[in-house]
């Protein structure tokens, strides 16, 4: 996702506030954007700048910070417009394109600029365990969706298209601990179904 937010007065645990911002289907407020950045930027970092400044979103409106990797010009487009338009704390950082020491140091540099911000605004210290243990779990979910999907090879899907594209969508917004154990349980569903092969395109 392009833009993460850390949202709550009262924050005790990161992994109960992370929150990313993933909304679109909205039309009106890309069209919205259009009042303050050119229309080659891409619908998704539109739609972004018109839930920003509309003031009429409530995820934009309870936000404490705002991190935004940038990525590519269109985020930069976005960070920009935010940041001028708008009353939004905006922590960004630079991620590179190319895979070189140079590029790596500042890349890192950027992810501990953050990881201080993060402390400062949580009161949360980020130890390397608690780092490695996220990894774990990340990787951990990334299995199970993987897994899920190579069970869509088969003539007879055991779980849908649009249901497959749910799944990653919560696993953008969900409690990783939460998101691994419904996984978990799917999968072990999923593999107990006997279907019948299925004629025609899969769903």
């Amino acid at each position: 996702m392009y833009t993460t937010a850390l949202s709550g007065s009262h924050i005790t645990s990161l992994r109960l506030c992370r929150r990313s911002l993933t909304r679109g289907g909205d039309h009106s407020m890309v069209e919205l954007a259009g009042a303050y950045i050119c229309r080659w930027v891409d619908p998704f970092c539109r739609a972004q700048i018109g839930y920003g400044v509309s003031g009429e979103d409530p995820y934009y409106d309870i936000l404490d910070l705002l991190v935004v990797p940038m990525t590519d010009n269109h985020v930069r487009g976005l960070l920009s417009v935010l940041a001028y338009h708008t009353d939004l704390e905006i922590f960004s950082f630079g991620v590179p394109h190319t895979k070189e020491k140079a590029t790596r140091d500042y890349y890192l540099h950027g992810i501990g600029r953050l990881k201080k911000r993060l402390e400062a605004l949580t009161g949360v210290v980020i130890a390397e365990s608690n780092i490695q243990d996220a990894v774990h779990l990340c990787n951990r979910e990334r299995e199970l969706l993987r897994e899920i999907s190579l069970m869509r090879k088969s003539k007879s899907t055991p779980i849908s298209s649009r249901d497959f594209v749910r799944l990653n969508q919560g696993s953008c917004l969900a409690d990783k601990e939460f998101m691994v154990g419904t996984l978990e349980a799917l999968c072990k569903d999923l593999k107990a179904q006997s279907l019948p092969p299925e004629n025609g395109p899969r769903g």
